[in-house]
């Protein structure tokens, strides 16, 4: 099956190595959002793409081109991981109770 769309959102991601939300890229596409979602999904089928986060809406979920990522997480949601990973830590720490010496 012929993607007409394939290159245009090839060029798109290229352009976002951190990956773009299907919104932006259906702008770009001069489509609507479940158009542009139709392509990535079947272009993550194939390997090409890869969906980077998940939102509510789908015109929200980020997208990124599959080879250049390199299993590596883009800064921002890596930041937001540790700063989950640091609330949990907190959040346990108030749980236990101090010994006094």
């Amino acid at each position: 099956m012929a993607l007409p769309n394939k290159s245009r959102v090839i060029e798109f991601l290229t352009a976002y190595p951190n990956g773009a939300p299907v919104w932006k890229l259906a702008e770009y596409l001069n489509s609507r959002p479940d158009s542009a979602i139709q392509t990535l999904r079947i272009m993550g089928a194939r390997g090409e793409v890869l969906m980077v986060k998940e939102e509510k809406t789908r015109a929200d979920s980020v997208w990124m081109l599959a080879k250049t990522s390199k299993v590596v997480t883009p800064p921002i949601f890596r930041a937001m991981e540790i700063l989950g990973a640091m609330q949990a830590t907190a959040r346990a720490n108030q749980l236990q109770p101090e010994f006094a010496e």
